[in-house]
């Protein structure tokens, strides 16, 4: 079959996969899919997935979010045309994966300042957890939902798995030790200085401590376990734009706690306490998977 002929029989390979209603034209699907094509094909010249075949893959991912136009909008084709071709087992992607973002690991870990043997063991489980799968289960590499870029989405997974990693050698330590939730946040922090760290890393903690326990799920779900603002609306009764107002709520929650935590703690200036904050809201993913992780999280009814 040529790849004209393939081209054509895209709308219909994404809605069989999708198996639900869509209200968008043959036409104007077919455009958006052939555009998330062919980022694939020119940020992977190398793999060669047929349209049809990566059609499909973009339904089964379309079929788990709630808004699909708005999802076919915001998808990185790049990202999405490597994850693909990695489910499929390609040697090629897989190479390209190895070779384009896990040797990235260790730039990413490098704040937690991991000893190389313990990040060469972070990458491991990375490697593992994306590609392996238990019986029944689909490897994590699945659970990429393409709305942001892939090196990105790995980054998280890495410094999850680091913390996780840090938490089975010694749990005790990183649970007593308020400056390891500093260091992932940012370990240099030269604006406020270092003396200042453990009290920062303690407001931050006693801000989290504040919020109720319904909000503390909450950020567990998605900065935790890495659940899409897609996934958690489901999951709190109401419609995605309401639980992405919910997150919002949250993370301002906590950064004005911090903020008053802070003005208690330590006599700083206003223009430092912004500093601080903006350190902390740009890397808050990692804080938060740091200081939430001491606990499981309740699991989805």
């Amino acid at each position: 079959m040529s790849a004209t002929s393939s081209t054509a029989r895209l709308a219909g390979a994404f809605r069989e996969a999708l198996k639900k209603p869509l209200e968008l034209s043959d036409e104007v699907l077919r455009s958006r899919l052939q555009s998330l094509y062919e980022a694939g094909c020119a940020a992977w010249p190398s793999l060669e997935l047929t349209p049809v075949q990566f059609a499909r893959y973009l339904g089964e991912r379309a079929a788990t979010v709630s808004d699909v136009m708005g999802w076919l909008s915001r998808a990185h084709g790049d990202g999405l045309y490597l994850a693909c071709g990695c489910l499929q087992g390609s040697a090629i992607a897989l190479a390209s994966f190895e070779r384009s973002l896990l040797e990235r690991v260790p730039d990413w870990l490098a704040r937690l300042r991991l000893a190389p043997a313990l990040v060469d063991e972070v990458r491991q489980r990375v490697r593992v957890k994306l590609f392996v799968a238990a019986p029944g289960a689909r490897p994590k590499i699945a659970d990429y939902s393409g709305e942001g870029a892939l090196a990105a989405w790995l980054r998280a997974v890495a410094q999850r798995e680091a913390l996780t990693l840090l938490r089975s050698k010694d749990p005790l330590a990183l649970e007593e030790d308020d400056a390891t939730i500093a260091a992932a946040i940012d370990p240099e922090l030269a604006v406020i200085g270092q003396s200042h760290r453990t009290e920062l890393a303690r407001a931050f903690r006693a801000a989290l401590a504040s919020l109720p326990a319904e909000t503390r799920n909450l950020l567990r779900f998605h900065y935790l376990d890495g659940l899409s603002i897609d996934r958690l609306a489901p999951i709190l009764g109401v419609h995605r734009a309401n639980a992405a107002k919910r997150l919002q709520r949250a993370r301002e929650a906590i950064l004005e706690e911090t903020r008053r935590q802070l003005q208690s703690r330590l006599k700083l200036r206003d223009t430092e306490i912004d500093s601080f904050l903006r350190q902390l809201d740009s890397r808050l993913d990692v804080s938060l998977a740091s200081a939430l992780g001491g606990t499981p999280s309740p699991q989805p009814k």
